[in-house]
Formats: structure tokens, sequence, C-alpha cells
């Protein structure tokens, strides 16, 4: 685990190092980044309307549960600290002192995401809040990603609160010393090919799912996004750029709708088409 840039050295700490007594909400988007996009920009700063949080991390995992290391590493983190200038600029009126990081992980799961972040940030004083998808919220409940470990001690240590002063745990083993992770997944509702997809009917069939549900949570204004989000795609800013002559007038038009203008800019002055993986 490692913090490459941040709007502020005293991150996770707010600008200037403001002391706070409730314990510390870190934001977390984990995404590939690949590239960022419009939704990856709304997803980080629609939570922040509330003022719950202190922080946010945009975090890139080198390892890949399904397609093992990822390529252009340099590259995916150039392309965050741009979108991190973009949430700074975007939420400035409201949150003048918010810091937002970059970090790079070597870790697959989120359990061990969130254990590296813990054993990082150091005191065990920190709830950590990742942004998923429900694509993503379907593969952090698949049993083939608990294989060798017991399923629900893990789940049970990435949700349950540490104990202040003790972070020393290995979730790569779905061990726990003392308390939990102190993590939360924040998932929008959407709409599917078979219709809306509420995310509540995902997990309450499964009593390990169900134990969980109210640590799976829907920030308000969510359910009526997720078009707009669905909208703007990676792939489809790819398929875009993927011009051997330079980007034509329509596809930049279509891109502007997609991706962040720093990006866009970055990625034409580049001239390279991000890889797949």
């Amino acid at each position: 685990m490692e913090i490459i840039a941040s709007t502020s050295p005293d991150w996770p700490q707010p600008k200037g190092g403001r002391p706070t007594d409730s314990p510390h909400a870190i934001l977390i988007l984990d995404s590939s980044f690949n590239p960022p996009t419009l939704a990856h920009l709304r997803t980080c700063v629609w939570p922040l309307e509330s003022p719950q949080f202190d922080a946010v991390l945009l975090l890139f995992s080198i390892a890949n549960a399904d397609k093992g290391v990822s390529a252009d590493v340099d590259r995916r983190c150039e392309l965050m600290k741009l979108l991190s200038d973009h949430i700074v600029e975007d939420t400035t009126s409201w949150l003048p002192l918010l810091n937002v990081a970059v970090g790079v992980v070597n870790a697959a799961r989120f359990v061990d995401k969130a254990s590296l972040l813990q054993q990082y940030l150091g005191n065990g004083s920190y709830r950590l809040y990742f942004i998923v998808g429900v694509d993503t919220l379907v593969r952090f409940f698949a049993p083939k990603y608990y294989e060798r470990t017991d399923m629900a001690a893990v789940l049970d240590s990435f949700f349950d609160d540490p104990v202040v002063g003790s972070v020393s745990r290995s979730g790569c083993e779905g061990s726990v010393d003392q308390g939990g992770l102190g993590a939360r997944l924040l998932c929008a509702d959407r709409m599917s090919d078979g219709g809306p997809m509420d995310i509540f009917t995902l997990v309450r069939d499964d009593p390990i799912k169900r134990r969980h549900s109210e640590r799976i949570l829907t920030p308000d204004g969510w359910d009526d996004r997720g078009d707009v989000l669905m909208a703007m795609s990676s792939t489809e800013a790819r398929r875009l750029l993927d011009s051997a002559g330079g980007i034509e007038m329509a596809a930049k038009q279509r891109l502007e709708l997609i991706l962040p203008t720093r990006i866009l800019e970055y990625l034409e002055k580049s001239n390279k088409v991000p890889s797949e993986s």
C-alpha cells in the first residue's frame, strides 16, 4: 500500500491537520481508472454532499482477482492525479479543507485492501467507505474469492468496527486479531437489461449477506442517477479514442460528455489509447 500523491501532506486529516473527535471517514473509489470518466468523478462528488467524510482516496489495485496484474500503472496514476484535481475543484465551494489522495495497492480483494489500508493508517480510528457498483457487489459476495478461508469470518472482519490502537490482522488469511476493519460499501441501485436492480434483493436470501445488509449503503439521490452513470463508460471512451488518425470531431464531442476535461486533454496529448487490462 502506497500513497503516491495527495492534496495535502496531512492526508487523511483535512487540510491543515484540523483534528476531529469522531472516527475519520474515508471515501474510497477503487477502480481501474482506464480511463477515469465523469462517472468516476460524480460517484466521488455526490457522497461528499454529506458532511460525514473527512478525506477521499482514489485507489488503484495492481492485482486483479480475475485479470491478473494490471498494465500501464504509471499512466493510470497520472490520470488519477488529474481526477483528484477535478474532485477538489468541484467541491471547494463547500469542502475547502477536503484532502484527496491517490494510492496504489497490491491486493485484489476488498478485505485485503482494507487490511493494508488500516495498517498504513496505523491506529484503527478510520472508517472506510468503498464505492462499488452492483456488479462489484455481486462479486464481493461470490464464494470463489474466499476459497480456503472461512468466508463468514472474513466478511465479519471486513465490516466489524476496529479496536482503536490495534490493526494487526491478516485479511489475506481471513483472520482478525482484535475487532474488524471498519469498512462499509456504498452502492447505487441501477437499471439492468431486466429492469431496476435493488441491491437488497442481492443480499436478502443469504444469511451471510443478510447479516451485513445494513452496512451496504445507498447514498441519498443515487437511486435516480444510475442511468446517467451507465452512459459514461470507460470501454466506450477507449473505443472512441482508438483512432489511428487522431480523434475525429464527432468522437471528440462524444468524449466531452464522457471524460473530465483534464483527462481528455491528457489523452489527446499523449496520443495513446489506454490498454484493455
